[in-house]
């Protein structure tokens, strides 16, 4: 006489075989959601931070909020971030000061071109309109491309990274703006 427990121990092993293949893939679906969730999300505080620090210089809001304290700025070496005339500062109260400093010469208009969200780094193509007033003078610079790249770490801005073309006029108006300030002199 066969054994007639066999078929049900085999329908029990292939509901068990059947139940973790159901579970593990309902935990990768939730993480790759879940993933694709922060993605976004990082592209829409990338996006937001770019255009409220370019545009209005106010940025302290969401500096508080999502800048890790030591967060690290970046600009191309031959860019001079107002106060200090540097290219590359830490910590939020000076990204803080820098926001505040240069909107007294420029002023941006900021199109984000695409947001591209790859683990933990988003990088923002934009071009802007950029204005500055230099002196007594206006002077415009239209369609002026930029890339940014936020590193983000535990839910925070721990780097942003600037590329773009470096204007030397302007530099230069800064240089002699700031290194006269920093000297005391005028």
């Amino acid at each position: 006489m066969p054994d007639e427990k066999a078929p049900r121990d085999f329908y029990k092993i292939g509901f068990f075989i059947l139940l973790v293949v159901v579970i593990l893939t309902a935990a990768f679906l939730i993480s790759f959601v879940l993933q694709q969730s922060a993605s976004q999300k990082n592209k829409e505080i990338a996006t937001q931070i770019l255009h409220q620090a370019v545009e209005t210089g106010i940025i302290d809001p969401l500096a508080d909020t999502y800048f890790d304290p030591n967060i690290q700025l970046e600009y191309p070496p031959a860019f001079h971030l107002p106060p200090n005339h540097v290219n590359t500062v830490t910590g939020i109260d000076n990204i803080k000061a820098i926001a505040r400093s240069w909107k007294a010469d420029t002023m941006h208009q900021v199109e984000i071109v695409d947001a591209i969200s790859d683990g933990d780094t988003v990088s923002v193509l934009l071009s802007q309109d950029r204005i500055f007033q230099m002196g007594n003078e206006t002077v415009t610079y239209r369609n002026h491309p930029a890339i940014y790249y936020f590193s983000f770490k535990n839910g925070k801005i721990v780097k942003i990274l600037g590329v773009f073309d470096v204007l030397n006029d302007v530099e230069a108006f800064k240089d002699t703006k700031y290194v006269v300030n920093q000297t005391g002199s005028s």
